[in-house]
């Protein structure tokens, strides 16, 4: 269906509002909020709500962006407080403002920009893997 769309942001005149509203949502409405820290980029990633499968195109176009952007030495981090709040009034007038029609659910945000120091790997959780 291709009811996708993938909005950059690049200007911390655009991303800085974005981050400041989404902390006060997310606060007021106790959903998790990390991530954000001080990115150089923001790719949203929006979907038709009408699409039944517009959760599951989001996020394989979510990570094969991250994927790229690591192959480039970029760091990227997935938000994922978006999909839970982007109806909220305050959120829904900024994205409205960045092109994103009322229709669409933003399913994922990625903060990517150059990484200040490597980053650490988390302990792999065991026995995920069931073999029948």
């Amino acid at each position: 269906m291709q009811t996708w769309q993938f909005t950059v942001l690049r200007e911390q005149g655009q991303i800085g509002p974005l981050k400041e509203v989404m902390g006060r949502i997310a606060k007021e409405k106790r959903v998790h909020f990390f991530g954000f820290n001080n990115p150089n980029v923001i790719v949203l990633i929006s979907n038709d709500r009408r699409n039944a499968d517009g959760i599951q195109d989001s996020s394989c176009a979510a990570q094969n962006i991250m994927l790229a952007a690591h192959s480039f030495g970029l760091g990227s981090v997935w938000i994922n407080v978006l999909m839970t709040i982007c109806d909220d009034p305050d959120i829904r007038a900024l994205l409205r403002g960045y092109g994103i029609p009322d229709m669409h659910i933003v399913w994922a945000a990625i903060a990517m920009g150059w990484p200040a120091q490597p980053g650490k790997l988390l302990a792999k959780k065991q026995d995920v893997i069931k073999y029948l």
